[in-house]
């Protein structure tokens, strides 16, 4: 049997395929009902999968362990969605803004990145 020690593993920073251009990021925005619509047919697909009648107990299982595993990803989409909703309509002034907000840090190259897009969506 191989020992850890046995191995040899050498890790290289230099690319070996081909990079992709970068692209202006598009934040895609939902609102409460299709946040809430999205999670509601995810639960319901997920419980459906419920309804399947399989006997074999390793079967069984599976379908178990993907209905959680699909359950979590479900709520955590729904966690990313409203938090996003809440902090662009605490942005945009539509809400009060928390604490927690206004404690944010934004790093100067995250502020440069916000400026240039806003300087290409706006045109000049």
């Amino acid at each position: 049997m191989a020992k850890l020690s046995d191995v040899s593993v050498e890790f290289s920073t230099e690319r070996t395929g081909a990079t992709k251009e970068k692209q202006a990021t598009t934040v895609v925005k939902f609102n409460l009902k299709d946040i809430h619509s999205h999670f509601e047919d995810s639960f319901n697909r997920i419980n459906q999968m419920s309804q399947i009648n399989v006997e074999d107990l390793f079967l069984q299982d599976q379908i178990s362990r993907s209905q959680i595993v699909f359950i979590v990803s479900a709520f955590d989409f729904f966690m990313h969605e409203i938090s996003k909703l809440c902090l662009c309509q605490m942005f945009e002034g539509n809400i009060k803004k928390t604490e927690k907000y206004n404690s944010l840090e934004l790093q100067l190259r995250d502020l440069h990145s916000l400026l240039k897009l806003k300087i290409s969506q706006n045109g000049f």
